[in-house]
């Protein structure tokens, strides 16, 4: 479950019904800064007036063309997220009441639902390199991961030491 409330974040959308509204001669542009089989980055400027030869602010964002149930619609994920943003960074009614869009929130929170489903006992009883325990522990413990859970994969990098030491 995600640790924030995402009503307390506001919609790209309703950031560009902003705009619009206080910018109708504005401009935003976006553009493909990188597109992989993995991920895409988008550049998003906003001018305020069509005719500035500089945009007021410039921002970008990254998505993952693997993972989640919008992975088919990364391209179109990722620009709505890089005009979010680059709308965040002129303030003030365009930020709303945090910075982030609910977009970026929620896709937080589903990250922080695959990690919370990922069996980290399971993954750690296949792994027999202390080091890649130890990272796995620190990923496990940034996701969340319960105390208890935490405790068995580190004695499992424990035994393994012992084990290795005995070698």
């Amino acid at each position: 479950m995600a640790r924030f409330d995402l009503s307390q974040y506001s919609t790209v959308a309703e950031r560009i019904d902003k705009f619009w509204k206080k910018y109708p001669s504005g401009r935003l542009h976006t553009e493909l800064v990188h597109f992989s089989g993995d991920r895409v980055v988008i550049k998003a400027e906003v001018y305020l007036d069509r005719d500035d030869a500089r945009p007021v602010t410039i921002d970008f964002a990254e998505e993952s063309l693997e993972v989640g149930p919008m992975a088919k619609f990364g391209v179109e994920t990722c620009s709505t997220s890089a005009i979010g943003r680059a709308l965040a960074d002129l303030g003030g009614e365009f930020t709303g009441a945090k910075r982030p869009s609910v977009e970026e929130m929620a896709k937080v929170a589903r990250h922080e639902a695959r990690q919370s489903a990922r069996d980290w006992l399971a993954e750690a009883e296949a792994i027999t390199d202390v080091d890649k325990l130890r990272l796995l522990w620190a990923e496990a413990s940034q996701a969340g991961a319960p105390q208890t859970v935490l405790g068995k994969v580190k004695a499992r990098a424990e035994q393994l030491a012992v084990d290795g030491k005995r070698s």
